[in-house]
Formats: C-alpha cells, structure tokens, sequence
C-alpha cells in the first residue's frame, strides 16, 4: 500500500494545479519516523517518566514544539506542566522455583519474569498460592480468598474478570491491580506475582495509593505458573476455565524465592509538555480541542535491557511532533485553540493526563473535545477510533466527507475500559476519544519494541487520517463547548430503540437518514406491515431495508435479537423487521413463513386486538422472537413464552400496568418520555416495576438537532435530579440489551 495516500477527495482544483483536501496532507511520515528513531535512542534510557533520560525527552519534545511555532502551553508559560510521581530504579532482581518438578529452577529475568513499574523492595520464600483472579469484592459475590490461608505465602494472580459482565456489574476497578495488589496484601501476601499473557509483561504499574514499598511485585509467564502446577493435574488454561465457574484458589506446594533490590522510592517530578496553536475564530476561539500522546515508556530493568517503546509510544508522540509541525508551519489557521500534548507517567498510571485533565490550563468550560494517541507504528496503514459518536455533529460530518480509500483504511470502535490517556478527561464529561493505527501490534511492553517494526506508512497514514479529524474539529463552525459532554458520551455509549412504526419509512428517505440523528448506535424497530394478507408488500418494503443497508455500512438489518448485539458491537444501527399482528392473523400460516425465511423478526400487536396464537407465532420460525405491545393489551399471555421477549409500550398519557406475575418472563416497559418533566412518571414506574425491566424511550423520532436537543437535555435533567450515571445507563440502553 502507498504510504503518500490522502486524507480526503481533493475539495477544488485551480487552474494552476489541485488543492489540498486537508492541511493534515501535509504531514510526513518519514520526518515522523525519524522522531521515532530518535526518541528510542540510549540517551533518552527508554523514556521512564523522572528519570534523567525521560527529563531529557521531555526538552527535546518542548523544543520540537517551539520549532513549529506553538506557543508554550502551561500557565507558568513555559511548554511544561509538573506531574508529582514515585520514583524508583531496579537494581537487582532475582526469583526462583526452589522445589520445582525439576529442582530448583532460576527464571531468566526478562523471558520468565518482569518487575512491576514500582516494585516493592524485599526478600522472600514462601509456598505459592494461586488466589484467582485475586478478586475480593464479596458484596458483588465473588471473592478469590475464601477457605485459603494467605499468611506469609506468595500470591500468585491470573489476571481477568469473573464471568460475563453487564451494565451494573462490572469489574474495572475490582480487575485493576491497584484492588488485587492491595487485597492479596492484607491477606498476608509477603510478594505478588501476576500471569497474564504468555510471556510476562514488563512495566505494569501500581497507583499510589496500592504501592508497598515492602512487598515486591512481578508479572511471571504461563510457563512459570505451569511449572508450579505441575503434577497437581492442572494448568493455566485448566485453572482459567474453572475460575468461570466460580472462585477457585488453589495452594500449590511449591516454594519461591523471591529478592528484589531497588533504588527508591522517592518523590518526584515529571512533564507533560503542552503547545498551543491559538483559535483566530473571536466567537469560538477560546474552544479547546486537545490532541495528545504519552511520551514515556519504561526505562532499563535490572537486568540491564533498554525498554525503547517505539511503537508504545514514541510513535504515537511522533504524529504529535510531526502534524504540530506540519500544521504549525502551514497557512491555515484553526478557528478553534488546539492543544498539543506530550503525556507524562501513563505507564504510572495515567498521571500525566489526570495532572491535565484536573487542571488545565484554560477554562475547563471551553473544552470542547480530546482525541487520544496510543501507538501509531505498526498494522497496515490504516487507523482505528474508538468512541467517535460522543464527538457528535463534527465527528459524523468528517466521517461521511471521508472519501472510498480514506473509508477502506478507517475502523471505528466502541470505546470500552479506561486504560490510555483519553479517560481522565472522559471522566471529567470532556467529549474524549482514543485512536491508533489499524492492525496487529506485537513487541507489547517488550525490549523488542524497536524503531525497524516502526514504518513510516503506518505514521503517515495515522498521521493524515487523525490529522484531518483534528482538523475538521477545530473548524467546525458552532460551539462545541455546551456542558453537556457527559450527557452526550451517555448517550453515544447507550443501546436505544425506536419504537416509532414510521421509522421505516423516514430510514428509507434519503433526506432524513439515520447519519442525520446525530449517528445514534441503537437497535431500531421498523414496521414493515403490508396491506392484511399482502406478504408480498411485506417482502417489496424489506427488500428496500435491505437494500438501503447494503449501501449503507453503519446499517444492518437484523432478522432476530442476537443480530441487534452483533450490530452493537460493530457500531452499526441495527433495523429489526417486525410485522403486525393484523396482517399475520389475516394471512394465515402458509403466508407468513415466507416472512419468517426472509428474516422478519417478530411481531407488532396493536392495542385492543386479541393476542397473536401460538401458531402465528411459530410460523415465524424464529426462537429468538421479539413482540411489540401496547400497555393496554392483556400481554401478561404472551410473557409466559419463554422463547418471546416482549417489549411493552406505554405512551405518556398511558397508565402504567403491573408487571407480570411470571418472574422469569422475558418483559421490558418501555416508559415513552418527552421530557424530564415526567420524572414523577418515571420514579412511579420504577416503585412498581424491578429497575431492571424499564427502558426510558426518549428518542422522538429522527428529526436531526430536535431529537439531539431534547435528549441531551433529559438526560441532564436526570443528572441535576441525582441518577447516577450508572443507573442511566441502564435505564437508556442496558437493561435493553439483557432483553
């Protein structure tokens, strides 16, 4: 592949000559990989966040900066913001299976195992003892500690989480080791050893407030853990499978030995290094759009290996240096004020971008987005965003602009976790995405991550792809700073349903698309009822949804419930052909199973009409059958099918009815809401019915700008009202999704 494709179809073409889609064009990968290079270089010691060679990456970025005409970005006015950490430096570190199925056996630093970021200092032998996923979290059932002895035993942790996750049990802050560390610790756990990957990560840091400067801390590979399960008729892929079921700690018989020798720990100071590039729009200048990338990696291990970081992440802090420059040094000028940011202490955990994201520089009230860097090298040339929707008007404006090429070589991602610089800010209601170059990256945390897997091609087109984004936010003509970046990221991360019988018809209207509702990711119910007993029409109006889909990649059409998830996870709006039960009943059996061949999900059954039989229903020929109803239907009948999920409408002016006797019926309430004047209606239905069984319909239609301003605006009002951001999730989309 090209490594000098464009950003965007060129937008005019002179006489002279065409004209630059995008000033973003003007980016260089090999000036790019050149910053790589050097960034990766012995003097800069791998870049650990207050050593002298980190300090040392932290001038020379400030000066790249400079050079591009920024302007110092802190408020001292310098390039540079502090960032308070713990220092420490490996100085020796040894570890050892003592009573090995083979003897004694001395892991290879490096290949068996490798420190923390800020291990512990210490001795010790002890028997090992895998805890689990070392979880401690009883009050959500589930703790890897009970019925074992952990005094004075090393702790052995196969890192994951429990089960399936939903919207109200999640495990990010029990998974992190700033819980296991702790927790294994006031069990008695004299060291800590994790597993996870098959070869063991380097670099894993601890939060402050989990650090322990007397107990050291190690990630080991599988083979070590194997090794100490052996002959207990065991291994790691066993032990994993079993933790689905439930706790399972296990007490090895085998000792370790354990020494670990540091410098440290000690207080000191880190640098985010800031650049501006002041906003010339005197309306909406003062507007804040941060691009940033973290410049540190992990320095040298005991054992004398340079962990350089190229792809993680002088790569991604080249793209900074490099689109600084080529916009910096270019005649175009951004209407808004863009921040470029070199990230201190991410691999501490986040420090840097948590440092900015409290307090920044400039009116927290004037940000209007953050778009977050993490590894640019490697892959195919292409580029991933994840999280893009909470960017809103100027995000689906640049995406539908991108031209068939720039399409092909762009993937778009649902933002999950909280582990680059992007969640700090996502934290604090900032619009905040995180991007990286599309494909494989392999050398993760390892001293084999060197400038030569490094191409130019992948900085390059990066570089151009985000550069552009970046661009179109910056000059998007009306404010993107309104205070509602919490509500918006809500609502771009929550599973929505329109119950609207019209949708179809206002989908298949090319002047009122699903792009024109702002891109909302939800699961769509459309009618596709025909004349009673026309399958035909029925089959003519979902040829055209299916149509439309093909020429559509954000849209699918899904024949059950399981393709609405599908659709989910790949950011597409899903549509769920449903038909009435009118023209089912008039149709008859032989009519309706070619609708359910063709893919018609379910069924619409309209207020005051006796429910559909169990015949029509089958001959659908789907298990995974959705109906539709009015709150003024008996449709307690239908609930008790346990292949049926029923979802019950109730429109404003509705009584709410009583939730079904069956407590294993597959029943949803959908309260219909225009406003957050229906509060009381909501607080009412939710005395009445299990929380987990409402969904809040707040889309009206898709009207573009309408429909975005009063959704936006209830959830806000839930917000001042004190719901919590978890339960509105659950409320607008998650309780949708177990349906």
């Amino acid at each position: 592949m090209r490594a000098g494709w464009v950003v965007l179809a060129l937008t005019a073409i002179a006489a002279g000559g065409s004209v630059l889609a995008s000033p973003a064009d003007l980016f260089d990968g090999e000036r790019a990989w050149r910053a790589d290079s050097i960034l990766c270089e012995p003097r800069f010691e791998g870049r650990r966040s207050a050593s002298e060679g980190g300090r040392a990456a932290e001038d020379w970025i400030a000066a790249r900066f400079a050079e591009a005409g920024l302007r110092p970005g802190s408020r001292e006015g310098t390039f540079f913001q502090e960032v308070p950490v713990i220092r420490t430096r490996e100085k020796k570190a040894k570890i050892e299976i003592l009573d090995g199925p083979f003897g004694k056996v001395r892991l290879l630093h490096g290949e068996d195992f490798n420190l923390l970021l800020t291990p512990g200092e210490g001795k010790a032998t002890a028997e090992a003892v895998i805890v689990g996923h070392g979880i401690d979290a009883p009050e959500k059932g589930w703790s890897d500690y009970e019925g074992i002895d952990l005094d004075g035993k090393i702790a052995v942790i196969l890192r994951g989480r429990p089960g399936e996750e939903t919207e109200e049990q999640r495990w990010d802050r029990e998974y992190s080791r700033n819980h296991t560390f702790p927790a294994a610790v006031r069990r008695g756990a004299v060291a800590v050893l994790y597993q996870q990957r098959s070869r063991p990560i380097a670099g894993a840091a601890l939060g402050s407030e989990a650090y322990e400067a007397d107990v050291p801390g190690a990630y080991v590979s599988e083979r070590v853990v194997d090794l100490l399960l052996r002959g207990t008729g065991w291994d790691v892929e066993k032990l994993r499978a079993r933790l689905k079921e439930g706790p399972f700690p296990l007490a090895t018989g085998r000792r370790i030995r354990i020494e670990v020798d540091i410098d440290g720990p000690e207080s000191a100071t880190a640098r985010n290094v800031l650049g501006v590039l002041r906003g010339s729009d005197p309306r909406i200048g003062d507007e804040v759009v941060l691009f940033g990338a973290h410049h540190d990696h992990i320095g040298r291990s005991a054992a004398g290996l340079l962990h350089a970081g190229a792809n993680d992440n002088a790569s991604g802090t080249a793209v900074v240096l490099e689109l600084a420059r080529a916009l910096g040094r270019s005649e175009w000028r951004p209407k808004r004020t863009i921040y470029f940011v070199a990230f201190a202490a991410e691999e501490m955990g986040l420090l840097g971008s948590t440092r900015l994201a409290t307090d920044p520089p400039f009116d927290t009230t004037r940000f209007a987005a953050m778009v977050n860097l993490d590894m640019a090298g490697h892959g195919d040339g292409g580029f991933g965003v994840a999280g893009g929707t909470r960017l809103g008007r100027p995000y689906f404006a640049w995406r539908t602009g991108l031209d068939s090429t720039r399409a092909a070589l762009f993937e778009e991602y649902r933002l999950e976790g909280n582990n680059s610089d992007y969640a700090p800010f996502a934290r604090r209601g900032v619009p905040a995405v995180t991007s990286w170059s599309r494909g494989d990256h392999e050398y993760y945390h390892d001293f084999t991550d060197v400038p030569r897997h490094v191409l130019p091609r992948n900085l390059e087109g990066v570089g151009r792809g985000l550069g552009s984004l970046i661009v179109a936010l910056a000059d998007h003509p009306e404010p993107l700073a309104d205070g509602l970046g919490v509500e918006r990221t809500l609502r771009a991360a929550s599973f929505q349903v329109d119950l609207d019988e019209t949708a179809a018809d206002r989908i298949i209207d090319p002047d009122r698309s699903l792009l024109g509702a702002e891109g909302l990711i939800c699961g769509r119910l459309v009618s596709c009822d025909g004349p009673p007993g026309e399958t035909a029409a029925v089959l003519r109006r979902l040829g055209r949804l299916h149509a439309l889909a093909a020429e559509r990649p954000w849209l699918d059409v899904s024949s059950d419930l399981n393709g609405i998830e599908d659709s989910w996870d790949r950011l597409a709006v899903a549509l769920v052909p449903v038909v009435s039960t009118v023209a089912l009943e008039v149709a008859g059996r032989e009519a309706i199973e070619p609708l359910g061949r063709a893919g018609i999900a379910g069924a619409v059954w309209p207020e005051g009409m006796p429910p559909p039989s169990p015949e029509i229903l089958d001959a659908l020929g789907r298990e995974d059958r959705l109906l539709i109803t009015s709150a003024g239907n008996d449709w307690t009948g239908p609930a008790e099918r346990p292949d049926l999920a029923v979802i019950v409408r109730t429109e404003p002016e509705m009584e709410i009815p009583d939730p079904p006797e069956d407590g294993n019926a597959r029943v949803l309430l959908a309260l219909r809401v225009s406003g957050a004047d229906e509060l009381p209606r909501i607080e009412s239905a939710l005395e009445r019915w299990p929380s987990e069984r409402v969904h809040l319909d707040f889309v009206a239609g898709l009207e573009a700008g309408v429909e975005e301003a009063r959704a936006l605006g209830f959830l806000a009002r839930l917000r001042e009202n004190g719901w919590t951001e978890e339960t509105i999730r659950a409320l607008i989309g998650g309780n949708l999704r177990r349906l």
